[in-house]
């Protein structure tokens, strides 16, 4: 059985800037010939009106993509399509999936999709929808906590969820994406949010 963390697993994470790289247990960046590796690339979403608000945009709340974005897929798609992708997984947030859609058209693959409510993105309770000052001022031990202390983090109060728990829903889903690869050397691509990519 493949586990998260073995070197037989490299994680290629596209940051806010859509900069591609890629590790594995090691922090050494694996060659693309490479035998034995099952590759998985999660892409943030594109960049959102409430992104561009300062607003908070989790599991329960939503914003269209900005038309930049799309531009950026696009470009994006240039560096990927050489890649061979045997299957795509995104979150079921409309943000999340048009991403994923309008990369896989722009790499020109058929590719197949499954959408896995498992890695929807984090569940943000009140702090959803309202601005970065907002939830500074109404929710600054939640915040401090979100943002510095995830340790620390309790999020009851505000009807938001744990680190735990969002390991607990998102780890399956890539254990099993990763043990359904019978080839052990698939391109994985899993369209997600930027929060759930940095923790």
């Amino acid at each position: 059985m493949k586990l998260l963390g073995f070197t037989m697993v490299s994680f290629c994470i596209l940051t806010d800037k859509l900069e591609l790289w890629c590790k594995n247990r090691d922090n050494i960046r694996l060659d693309e010939g490479a035998k034995n590796v099952t590759r998985l690339y999660f892409v943030r979403h594109g960049k959102t009106e409430w992104n561009l608000q300062g607003r908070y945009q989790g599991a329960n709340g939503d914003s269209p993509l900005l038309p930049q974005s799309f531009d950026e897929i696009r470009l994006l798609a240039k560096d990927l399509a050489p890649i061979h992708f045997d299957h795509a997984y995104v979150s079921p947030l409309p943000r999340a999936q048009v991403t994923a859609k309008t990369l896989i058209t722009a790499m020109h693959q058929t590719i197949p999709l499954s959408v896995e409510p498992g890695i929807r993105e984090f569940n943000l309770g009140k702090m959803e929808g309202k601005t970065f000052a907002e939830v500074e001022a109404k929710y600054p031990k939640e915040l401090h906590g979100f943002r510095y202390a995830p340790d620390q983090y309790d999020p009851h109060a505000i009807g938001g969820e744990t680190f735990p728990e969002l390991i607990a829903r998102m780890q399956p889903v890539i254990q099993r994406a990763v043990e359904y690869d019978l080839s052990d050397s698939a391109n994985l691509l899993l369209s997600a949010t930027g929060q759930r990519l940095s923790h």
